[in-house]
């Protein structure tokens, strides 16, 4: 062949049936051309017979080509498309047909590939690794999955070596932890190179490194060399065997924090101290492994809470921001490096705080280090589970089964989750800092796409320091402050009271005081955009100021004075935006007040996911095109009605349950493919001398409902031949918020229950226990992490704890 190549690859050594030293070697030319060497073999033709042309669809011309060990063609087209060949056996070499393998994502293109045993390693245009799993039981493989890191060229070996040279240092990293269970490894490891920088590296037949270094010449091929090279390998060999039998010892590595915080009151000493083989926190007299803590969570007067497994949180002050962000970025990464998390979020739980920050519990990568190193129980209990927060501010979650999950803002924008896709919801949520209460009002929420990164917000960037994946991510709201005044005889109104009344300027619930001056923001996040305006329309009006009457404090507000009426207030507001970092990408302009998706998809690529929500002035919309492999979908869609709604969930079988603005219940069933809007809407009864319901959570069988007094409810008598079920009853009280996923599993935000031996703080996670056919309502609650939560999101969770 007179073209010249720019790519040639080797394998199919393990091709079931091959002959005895059988190769297959494949090549690429500068033109495009895919080439494959006959009659290649080791042992009896190593330089093989002619060159074959392999035709590649029109569009798709190769610059690459990379061969597993059993003979899986994988080809990366100029276009950064991956294509892989169908039918390569021992008797068909050269296979049948091309496939193209859908990326992670619409629009990624690849710039490099390595086929492995049962997997494949790619490397994108922006240098994000990703990981095709799969391969051992389809040619297509099965799923991607984002690695940490940034690499320029990635290279499998035999076994299950796999190395990469990163972009930022020009180095040789070596994948560790690769197990057939865990076929992406843990964690990227250096190799020492004396200082050298490479431009190329590749993987001989026995798995030892080759590197081309810049200005490579004949120098490296000069006998001498060979002959040393292999010295080393045959030393290699020989010490390598001789220990074969010991465990990798413990890594070193080792780095101390030390600070002061308040506790109790009192000023007290932490210590951090974080190596592989023991990661500690010291807290005064009690030390905690780093496996035992379960959270670490902001609050807004300069707190951290660290959530662990010995005992109450430990809850924390500081003097400054950046030390509560400092403190809570260590003990987040140091826990996540303890337990061994791989960032996987498929069947995870989602939470976000009173303060809007969410949260994702991580169950994977704990039994090991539990049951081994610590003894800990395994990760089968909730309340052992690592939480882990994600940059981003929010305050509804919405998951599927199938990986898809969504997100609404504050401000109405959503985002989606690819991997383990999600999106958000919020309308109102509230800052718990010292004394200072702020109320958000209620606004239209963005939406935002998933980079599937962790990181953001105060960890500045991902887990290993990079930006990538990392975006701006902003929010807006409404800040709340009343001014307070009493009717005298001889003065009028004015802000003179009586002992007991509220201070001239206060929250709404008059407890704390306040001035336009003295009002600050959660964190240095949060900035003002405004100036304190009046509110002219709140709750109950107002007259032509503003001001609200009462009879006296705390009353119903209305918007004119009575006879009888000796106390007003009136409502200043004042716009704040939240700006940070996130792995969130903001798309889409149409503004939603909640969002649910269905909780039995089957989990296929290609088939199309129920996504229903509620637009801004209360009416249903769907969403056209969403999938697995698309999850931010085409295009809304109307359902028509006469309705305007405040929450939905999708159950089973196209069954969509809502609240309606008034409080009321309603059941919308037969919603399939080929009837994507259902029928019309059946409105039921609420539950006996209640208020009115406000938000509503469908799953196998079981929906469950809280009402505006915090009280919650379950559907009777659900079944197929009566899916409307035929009356609600009373559960339990003081429920903030209540999640129905898949199996019927119930999780809910409890208010303070004095009854309940954990749940002592408002919004602590709980899960309901002991559901039945026989007892369909359960025995009782099972604690998972206290105090200081408002949402939470089973929805996506497919296996029973």
């Amino acid at each position: 062949m007179m073209e010249p190549f720019i790519d040639i690859a080797t394998g199919g050594a393990e091709i079931p049936g091959a002959v005895s030293g059988f190769v297959a070697v494949w090549a690429v030319t500068i033109n495009g051309l895919l080439l494959y060497r006959e009659g290649v073999n080791l042992l009896t033709c190593p330089d093989g017979t002619n060159w074959k042309q392999i035709e590649t669809p029109q569009g798709c011309e190769p610059c690459q080509v990379s061969v597993g060990p059993q003979g899986v063609v994988w080809i990366l087209a100029w276009t950064g498309q991956l294509l892989t060949r169908n039918g390569v056996t021992w008797n068909c070499e050269t296979g049948l047909t091309w496939y193209e393998v859908p990326p992670p994502f619409k629009g990624l293109s690849f710039s490099h590939i390595s086929v492995g045993l049962n997997s494949t390693w790619a490397v994108s245009r922006e240098n994000e690794v990703w990981l095709r799993k799969g391969l051992d039981s389809s040619i297509l493989g099965s799923s991607w999955t984002a690695m940490v890191g940034q690499m320029n060229l990635v290279f499998t070996g035999s076994g299950s070596q796999v190395c990469g040279l990163s972009l930022q240092d020009q180095k040789i990293y070596l994948r560790i932890g690769i197990k057939t269970e865990e076929s992406g490894g843990r964690s990227w490891k250096m190799l020492k190179t004396d200082d050298m920088t490479f431009v190329w590296l590749a993987f001989d037949g026995k798995g030892f490194i080759h590197r081309l270094e810049d200005g490579t010449d004949s120098y490296w091929t000069e006998p001498w060399r060979a002959e040393i090279l292999q010295k080393l390998r045959e030393r290699h060999s020989e010490w390598q065997d001789k220990f074969a039998e010991y465990s990798t010892a413990a890594e070193t590595t080792d780095w101390i924090k030390n600070g002061r915080a308040l506790l109790h009151n009192r000023w007290v000493n932490l210590g951090l101290r974080c190596c592989s083989q023991e990661p500690l926190l010291d807290v005064e007299d009690l030390r905690l492994l780093a496996v035992e803590i379960t959270a670490v969570r902001r609050t807004g007067d300069l707190g951290l809470v660290v959530h662990h497994l010995q005992n109450s949180p430990i809850k924390l002050s500081f003097t400054s921001e950046e030390e509560v962000e400092d403190w809570a970025a260590h003990l987040t990464k140091m826990t996540r490096a303890s337990r061994q998390c791989i960032g996987s979020f498929a069947q995870s739980i989602w939470a976000l705080t009173d303060m809007g920050d969410p949260f994702v519990h991580e169950s994977q990568g704990d039994v090991n280090l539990f049951s081994v190193l610590y003894s800990i129980p395994k990760t089968s209990v909730p309340s052992h589970a690592l939480w882990t927060q994600l940059g981003g501010h929010f305050r509804h979650v919405e998951a599927s089964s199938s990986g898809v999950v969504w997100a609404l803002g504050q401000d109405g924008t959503w985002q989606v989750f690819f991997n383990c896709l999600f999106f958000f919801s919020s309308s109102v949520f509230c800052f718990s800092f010292s004394l200072l209460t702020l109320v958000l009002n209620r606004l239209l929420r963005s939406s935002w796409i998933h980079t599937g990164y962790h990181g953001g917000g105060f960890f500045k960037g991902v887990f290993d320091g990079s930006s990538h994946g990392i975006h701006p991510v902003s929010d807006e709201g409404l800040v709340n402050l009343y001014e307070n005044q009493r009717w005298n005889p001889v003065a009028g109104f004015s802000a003179r009271g009586l002992p007991t009344d509220r201070p001239p300027w206060s929250d709404i619930t008059g407890f704390h005081t306040y001035s336009k001056e003295n009002m600050s923001l959660p964190n240095r996040s949060w900035n003002w955009v405004s100036e304190w305006l009046v509110d002219y329309q709140p709750p109950g009006g107002a007259d032509r100021e503003g001001w609200q009457y009462a009879t006296d404090y705390p009353s119903r507000y209305h918007a004119h004075k009575g006879s009888f009426d000796y106390v007003r207030r009136k409502r200043w507001q004042r716009k704040c935006r939240y700006t940070s970092t996130g792995p969130w990408f903001q798309f889409g302009l149409t503004k939603l007040l909640d969002i649910s998706m269905q909780v039995d998809h089957s989990g296929s690529p290609e088939e199309p996911l129920l996504l229903w929500a509620i637009a801004a002035n209360g009416s249903i919309l769907r969403r056209v095109g969403v999938t697995v492999i698309k999850p931010q979908g085409d295009s809304w869609e109307a359902v028509l009605g006469e309705h305007a709604f405040q929450s939905l969930s999708i159950g089973v079988e196209g069954r969509v349950w809502a609240i309606t603005s008034l409080g009321v219940p309603a059941l919308r069933h037969r919603v399939t493919n080929t009837n994507p809007d259902g029928v019309a809407w059946l409105l039921m009864d609420r539950p006996e001398g209640s208020a009115t319901l406000r938000q509503i959570s469908a799953g196998d069988t079981q929906v469950w409902a809280v009402d505006s007094q915090d009280r919650l409810y379950r559907r009777k008598d659900i079944v197929p031949i009566l899916p409307e079920g035929t009356s609600w009853e009373l559960v339990d009280e003081h429920v903030l918020h209540v999640s129905v996923g898949r199996h019927d599993q119930v999780w809910a935000v409890l208010d303070t229950k004095m009854n309940e031996t954990k749940v002592k703080e408002k919004g602590s996670i709980c899960i309901r226990r002991g559901i039945t056919a026989s007892c369909p309502v359960g025995t009782g609650w099972e604690f998972v992490i206290g105090g200081g939560w408002s949402f939470v999101c089973n929805r996506g969770h497919d296996i029973p704890f």
